[in-house]
């Protein structure tokens, strides 16, 4: 696809390669050194060359802040993927990072990609920028200036369709607020296709390390396009190394399928791509005013007033200031959690039991003593309590020897109620029940003592 109309010429046969068009992009693209005149961090002074480093993006070169190093980023890396030349003698170590390790325990003095350096557009990043309009040639806009994005360091940017414009002789003030999303290890239990998130270690991208939503969709768009164009696009992930880079003929087949994947309506889509479990984005809010310089204004702005004047005395119009900064140290963040966990089950239940029955875990101690030991105990002492009474019966009614029955007495003399026993002995002799008993010949027996 080429940045420029070639109007209705489709007959160009030539096949690039990516080690050309690699060469020729860099030749024709502005500079970053010639691009930033200034550049302050942390209310500290900044060699431009030294914290921006070049990418490559759907808008040509670019140059990137605090972005992770490409040894960090690609899998198979190479020097090839590499815009500029690494730099040797760097101050700024690169180090790995990623949304959900972050940063290790130990840290160089300097590295990248840094943290930041405080609140307020003092302790931010402030970049003058030059848009050198009397160079253009051609471009995908209808203005001239700068296109910016805020974007995750894990992350290539796609700055054609989702950058904001600034334009040339404006100062702008941009607000960063950082989004991010993390999740609970007790969602790994649960089926990738019910959570739908990925953590970095389930990573199945085969380009870039570290995997995100937007990572897996650049992936897929290169494979689409793999498949029906039968060429890359120069930005997207290079699967194939055999793989041509796409060209003006190519236009047709990568601008429908890059509708296609775009819109919601078709089924040529990239729906795989499912969001992490730990992903960081940011929200932007940008004001601008227009520059104003001269003898007869003077700025509270610490910016070298040389920049913003020519030669002859006239206005730069083709400067850009750009302020980026946050408005707070701390961030609110959303978890991914198990909406129902073992733990939430019990006391959802006990509490919908506890409200509609009365019930609780006493009840069920209950429940189980009730049908297990209660009745063994109910049994138990209704056994021991007829011991005790056939014992008691045994002494009070002897059982004469070589018989295992009782003697009863006739049917038609049933005994006299034990409360009358007295009135039934002689009146003048006075004599205890066991010799009573002892003294008649069939003893009596009264049933209801058993």
């Amino acid at each position: 696809m080429s940045l420029c109309s070639q109007g209705d010429d489709q007959t160009i046969t030539y096949v690039g390669t990516w080690k050309y068009f690699k060469a020729l992009l860099v030749d024709v693209a502005q500079p970053c050194d010639e691009m930033l005149l200034y550049c302050s961090f942390g209310s500290r002074r900044e060699m431009c060359s030294m914290i921006f480093k070049s990418s490559l993006t759907d808008d040509g070169l670019c140059c990137t802040f605090n972005a992770l190093d490409p040894s960090f980023l690609f899998r198979n890396y190479s020097d090839d993927v590499r815009m500029e030349p690494l730099q040797e003698s760097s101050l700024y170590e690169a180090i790995d990072w990623t949304p959900e390790r972050g940063y290790a325990d130990k840290l160089p003095e300097f590295y990248y990609p840094r943290t930041s350096g405080g609140t307020g557009s003092r302790m931010g990043l402030t970049v003058v920028l030059n848009a050198s309009t009397a160079e253009y040639y051609c471009t995908k806009s209808m203005s001239n200036g700068f296109k910016v994005l805020v974007h995750n360091p894990a992350e290539l940017p796609k700055v054609s369709n989702y950058g904001f414009i600034v334009t040339s002789g404006r100062e702008a003030r941009i607000v960063i607020d950082p989004v991010y999303e993390d999740a609970t290890p007790s969602i790994r239990s649960i089926k990738k296709s019910v959570r739908r998130c990925l953590f970095s270690d389930e990573n199945d991208l085969t380009y870039y390390r570290t995997y995100s939503r937007k990572n897996c969709e650049l992936e897929c768009e290169a494979k689409l396009l793999l498949r029906d164009c039968s060429c890359v696009l120069y930005y997207l992930p290079r699967i194939d190394p055999a793989a041509r880079v796409c060209g003006p003929n190519d236009n047709n087949c990568t601008n429908r399928v890059q509708t296609e994947i775009e819109s919601s309506n078709t089924e040529l889509s990239c729906e795989s791509c499912w969001p992490g479990c730990f992903e960081l984005t940011y929200r932007t809010t940008m004001s601008t005013s227009m520059i104003v310089t001269g003898p007869s204004y003077q700025s509270g702005e610490d910016l070298p007033e040389d920049l913003f004047s020519t030669s002859n005395g006239s206005v730069n119009n083709d400067l850009s200031v750009l302020h980026f900064y946050y408005l707070t140290n701390n961030l609110r963040s959303t978890t991914k959690s198990e909406m129902f966990g073992f733990t939430e089950f019990l006391s959802n239940t006990g509490g919908l039991l506890g409200l509609f029955m009365g019930f609780s875990i006493f009840s069920v101690i209950e429940i189980v003593y009730y049908i297990t030991v209660r009745p063994y105990c109910a049994s138990r002492t209704i056994q021991q309590r007829r011991q005790r009474r056939e014992a008691a019966l045994r002494w009070l009614t002897p059982v004469q020897r070589g018989r295992r029955r009782l003697l009863l007495p006739q049917r038609q003399q049933p005994p006299p109620p034990y409360s009358q026993l007295q009135l039934v002995a002689r009146p003048k002799v006075k004599s205890s029940l066991w010799q009573t008993l002892r003294s008649s010949r069939d003893p009596l027996v009264y049933p209801y003592l058993d």
